[in-house]
């Protein structure tokens, strides 16, 4: 239920984060990061079925986060904006200052 005192653009922004807030879609957005991929090398990168893959890379998709570029019959998908990737790792550091504060460790991305 929509509050009318809240600007749409934070509900905006929540349907935005709700679609990327999955672990696998965060991954393939930091592959898709180095460049443009199709679902077959996706899936063989990050050992998933291309169906899985197709699923998380058609909601992205949808939201306009990333894009498809065709060259004859074949489809790569693309970051469109960096600024996803860039927002998603100010988060992930925040979380690490976070859990560092309270004694804790977590695994890095390299």
């Amino acid at each position: 239920m929509k509050n009318e005192n809240f600007p749409e653009i934070y509900y905006m922004q929540a349907e935005f984060c709700k679609t990327i807030a999955q672990p696998k879609r965060l991954l393939i957005l930091e592959t898709l990061s180095k460049g443009p991929k199709t679902i077959k090398e996706l899936s063989k990168e990050l050992g998933l079925s291309p169906p899985n893959i197709s699923q998380h890379v058609k909601a992205l998709y949808e939201k306009g986060i990333l894009e498809k570029i065709r060259k004859g019959n074949i489809v790569y998908y693309n970051l469109k904006y960096k600024e996803v990737l860039e927002a998603s790792q100010i988060v992930r550091e925040v979380m690490m200052k976070i859990y560092s504060e309270k004694g804790k460790v977590l695994y890095q991305i390299k």
